[in-house]
């Protein structure tokens, strides 16, 4: 599928469900989202990406794909600078605790996706997950058994057990995020993809 961009796409099925398959689960996709719906009728939504290039894709699709899913954002304060962002201009929409960050050169330039961020509620009762159904509440066993050894854990502080994650230290187009622990029974508190954005500050 061309355009593939913020959400989980038919670059990839989605992480088996609890009962370690999907058969009889209803899979609807658009141009960049993915919703899995359960014989019961409860749904799930799956970030993800495939790469820093996805970043690069039109920002207005990807937000037309999420307002059909998802309605109209919560939170939406508009075009302006931010000095956190790389570029002149970024608009940042929220959905309860995940945010998308839009980002343009200059007023009427081509919008395009910079990042996505999430945080609050467990992922168990916002049903926002990544392609490997990694989500708010996971643990870092969860994230050693879905990303294996290319996942890194840094933790700042001796003093401190809280740490942060990558789960693509070497290429960079990853998944990062923050957990309480750094032991496998850690929770994650949140976590972004994309660069457009500093979200990191200790």
């Amino acid at each position: 599928m061309d355009g593939d961009a913020f959400f989980t796409t038919a670059a990839g099925e989605p992480a088996n469900n609890e009962d370690g398959d999907l058969q009889g689960d209803l899979v609807e996709r658009g141009q960049s989202i993915t919703v899995v719906t359960d014989n019961n009728g409860d749904a799930d939504y799956y970030l993800g990406i495939k790469g820093s290039d996805d970043f690069d894709d039109d920002g207005e699709a990807a937000l037309a794909d999420l307002v059909t899913v998802m309605g109209q954002p919560i939170g939406d304060p508009g075009w302006g600078p931010d000095d956190r962002c790389t570029t002149p201009e970024v608009r940042r929409l929220g959905w309860g605790g995940l945010e998308v960050v839009l980002s343009r050169m200059a007023a009427g330039g081509p919008t395009l996706l910079a990042q996505w961020y999430l945080t609050g509620q467990d992922s168990d009762a916002t049903s926002l997950w990544t392609l490997e159904r990694i989500g708010i509440g996971s643990t870092v066993g969860d994230l050693r058994a879905a990303h294996g050894g290319q996942i890194t854990l840094e933790r700042p502080s001796d003093r401190d057990p809280a740490g942060w994650f990558d789960t693509e230290p070497l290429l960079g187009d990853g998944i990062r995020g923050a957990v309480g622990n750094t032991s496998d029974a850690g929770r994650v508190l949140l976590m972004w993809a994309g660069e457009g954005c500093q979200r990191r500050f200790g």
